[in-house]
């Protein structure tokens, strides 16, 4: 039995295409899966919170190109059949997917305390951006001014003051794209 290269579903021997993608099958002197392990795309491969900011920028580059092959019974492969979410902090054990924010860093922690007035002030006491889900955000400063895409801004006029954050598409902030006063 062989397995698609792209999508890692179970192909016939005599197929010429994979049933589910329909991907041509590749040459039969490729590497055999060996039994009880599927091919999972790199677009629904999870890992461990940070672990992307652990290993060596070639190994990020094989991870995210590349079919990963993982056993049907693991709680890796597991968490591919699941939809993930975003709108809570993960936990230390948690599996995140490799475009997400989290795979190259942890959330930040609980929000600290947050006592001030100006829209300024509390992106200041919030401290660490990145990393922090866009509901943690929106709690403390409310909904932005503007937004477009993955990205949003909160304006003060009175204040003068702007900063615009980069969002991911798990809504979780991959930083700060300008900040101005003005």
């Amino acid at each position: 039995m062989s397995y698609c290269t792209a999508c890692g579903a179970k192909i016939a021997e005599s197929a010429k295409f994979c049933a589910s993608c329909g991907t041509a099958v590749g040459a039969k002197d490729e590497e055999p899966i060996p039994e009880g392990y599927v091919l999972v795309p790199p677009e629904k491969l999870r890992v461990k919170p940070g672990l992307l900011s652990m290993i060596s920028e070639l190994d990020v580059l094989l991870l995210t190109t590349q079919n990963v092959p993982l056993h049907e019974d693991s709680r890796e492969y597991a968490a591919t059949k699941v939809p993930f979410r975003a709108d809570r902090p993960h936990g230390p054990e948690d599996l995140v997917p490799l475009d997400c924010v989290w795979a190259r860093t942890t959330h930040p922690g609980r929000m600290p305390s947050i006592d001030a007035f100006t829209l300024r002030g509390k992106f200041s006491q919030m401290g660490q951006l990145a990393a922090r889900t866009r509901i943690e955000i929106v709690s403390v400063v409310g909904a932005p001014t503007v937004t477009a895409g993955n990205m949003a801004t909160w304006t003060n006029t009175f204040g003068s003051y702007s900063i615009t954050l980069l969002f991911d598409d798990y809504n979780v902030c991959a930083g700060v794209g300008s900040e101005l006063s003005f």
